[in-house]
């Protein structure tokens, strides 16, 4: 059941029980009226049928004349007549001569008796209680099919007089079925209920249900009229009362996506379509309507933080219009990745790739922010599941053979390592300016140790990107293993200057120049070391050594000898070399 059919029912409860009320006070007036009479079941018998007759003679004359005029007339004159049958019977009871005033008086006052305690208690009602309507105000109030013209009608309707849903809810909707009937009067009747409602608060939900639909139907006039401009501000204020039809919701759409148009109310008018339409992809402007959205959450890894929230606020609106729209997820998923929500994240990109397998870019952004969170063989089948939907992917190939060159390394496993080179050249060949490709494709390679090949591919990454230190340093330790420590050296060099707080390189670099006889070199090399690193035994050892060649045996001493009981081979082995004195039993000693 209805809202409006629920407060009908009210009303005709309320009714009925006024109407009792109103029975029962006839009754006792016509005690009091008769109550001379000798006879007081007859006056009672008396007051009920004029009460009767005078209720239904009201409501056949207010409510029934216009439909059916000789049928009410004559019903009102039977029952009048069986009235005064009654008040003869009664009279001839109480021996009353035909000449005497008490049968004029006793007549006028059976009929009206009831008929004004009837319709005093109501009024009164009405004046007190003004949610009490009735069927005949209901229907007085409404517009009289063919009576009125359009100019009558916001005159004639007095809607505003009748406050309660029952009855205003009744009259609106008569003038909406006649408007459409009648598209003549449909402006002005549309026009009437808009001035009429607008200002009304606590308008109940069947209300708001009749305001919404007066704007709707100004709105569609106004299409009709060509008039596009008014119809998108009807609809718009519809839009706050009621649901917009598909057609409505089309026009608003199509209007927005014809300017471009990206702000809120745009973007409120996309999603309602979309959502309206989510189970034909296919209609042209919910298709447009996509498209733009896309374009408005599209974002790539350069974008800030503040880009970042507003692509996956919007993202989030979208999958509320259609939770199966594959890219909505991705970029959702992208955007938490680039905020650090990384559990999110997984569960959007995950959706994305399980509404679109074939979208690789997904799987590429899944098993990274796997890897941020430390499921590399995850991160790996991620890699493996966009690389087997486009074997084309460039940063499936990049990502898959950058994770297998770290699992290489950190297991030594030489077939991990092909692996990677074979993926990374691929990736190198699809993106020849990706300074990181070469990269890990020299590191994939010194893995496989092809040492020249992997040279070849860091200098290449340095001639693309000479300003970062790990190619240095990675081209320094292959320049090492070819037997280059002159120009593994200057690598080092040049990698410590754009990076000082590299301790494997200074390590290195002290190394080289140890066994190149710098040791000047080296002791500034191994005190860079354990200024990072205060506990690293080989560093302090070469520390240790470097001192001892350069003759400051006290201060070798003191270094070796906080080098762990494992390194004190060390210790003798400069004592036989030719340490001689008292500092050569030192040293055995030690």
């Amino acid at each position: 059941m209805s809202t409006f059919e629920g407060e009908v029912k009210a009303v005709s409860r309320r009714y009925k029980a006024l109407r009792t009320v109103a029975q029962a006070a006839a009754l006792l007036v016509g005690v009091g009226v008769y109550g001379l009479a000798r006879s007081p079941v007859m006056a009672i018998v008396t007051m009920v049928l004029a009460y009767i007759a005078g209720v239904e003679l009201a409501g056949v004359l207010s409510r029934r004349r216009r439909r059916f005029p000789l049928v009410c007339w004559l019903s009102a004159a039977v029952v009048f007549l069986a009235c005064l049958g009654a008040e003869l019977v009664v009279l001839t009871a109480l021996q009353v001569r035909p000449g005497s005033l008490v049968l004029p008086l006793a007549l006028a006052s059976s009929g009206a008796v009831g008929w004004l305690a009837h319709r005093g208690l109501r009024r009164l009602a009405y004046w007190r209680a003004p949610w009490l309507q009735f069927e005949d105000q209901i229907h007085a109030t409404i517009i009289a099919p063919g009576k009125l013209g359009p100019a009558e009608v916001p005159v004639r309707l007095q809607w505003l007089r009748l406050r309660r849903a029952s009855a205003l809810l009744r009259a609106y909707r008569q003038a909406l079925e006649q408007a459409r009937r009648d598209p003549t009067v449909a402006d002005v009747v549309y026009r009437g209920l808009v001035e009429d409602l607008a200002g009304v608060e606590g308008l109940t939900a069947d209300l708001r249900q009749v305001l919404g639909q007066a704007y709707l139907g100004l709105g569609e006039l106004a299409l009709q009229q060509k008039r596009p401009a008014e119809a998108l501000a009807r609809f718009l204020e519809a839009q706050k009362w009621i649901a917009l039809p598909g057609a409505a919701l089309q026009h608003l759409a199509g209007y927005y996506v014809e300017r471009q148009d990206a702000s809120d109310e745009a973007i409120r008018a996309y999603l309602s379509y979309i959502e309206a339409r989510r189970q034909e992809p296919a209609d042209q402007t919910a298709v447009a309507c996509r498209n733009l959205l896309r374009s408005l959450v599209q974002i790539d890894e350069g974008a800030s933080r503040a880009t970042a929230e507003g692509a996956a606020a919007l993202a989030r609106r979208i999958i509320g219009a259609d939770p199966e729209i594959d890219w909505a997820h991705h970029y959702l998923g992208l955007s938490l990745f680039l905020l650090g929500d990384h559990l999110p994240a997984v569960e959007a990109l995950e959706r994305a790739t399980q509404l679109n397998p074939s979208h690789a870019m997904s799987g590429v952004f899944l098993g990274r922010v796997r890897l941020e969170l430390g499921r590399v063989a995850a991160a790996l089948e991620a890699f493996r599941r966009a690389l087997a939907a486009d074997p084309a992917c460039q940063p499936a190939l990049y990502w898959l053979g950058r994770t297998l060159v770290g699992e290489a390394e950190a297991r030594a496993d030489a077939g991990l390592a092909q692996e990677a080179v074979a993926l990374l050249q691929q990736a190198h060949s699809l993106a020849p300016s990706q300074a990181e490709v070469l990269y890990y494709l020299g590191r994939a390679h010194a893995l496989t140790g092809a040492n020249g090949e992997a040279a070849r591919a860091l200098e290449g990454a340095i001639a693309l990107d000479a300003n970062q230190a790990p190619y240095h340093y990675r081209l320094a330790l292959v320049q090492e293993a070819l037997g280059s420590p002159q120009a593994a050296m200057a690598s080092l060099e040049r990698s410590l200057a754009l990076d000082p707080q590299q301790a494997a390189a200074w390590q290195l670099l002290g190394d080289l120049t140890l066994a190149a006889g710098d040791y000047a070199r080296a002791e500034a090399s191994y005190t860079q070391v354990l200024a990072l690193l205060p506990a690293d035994a080989h560093a302090r050892e070469g520390l240790g050594r470097s001192l001892f060649h350069q003759g400051r045996l006290t201060e070798a001493i003191a270094q070796l000898a906080q080098v762990s009981p494992l390194r004190r081979e060390g210790l003798h082995a400069l004592a036989r070399a030719g340490a001689h004195g008292r500092y050569g039993r030192c040293l055995c000693e030690l």
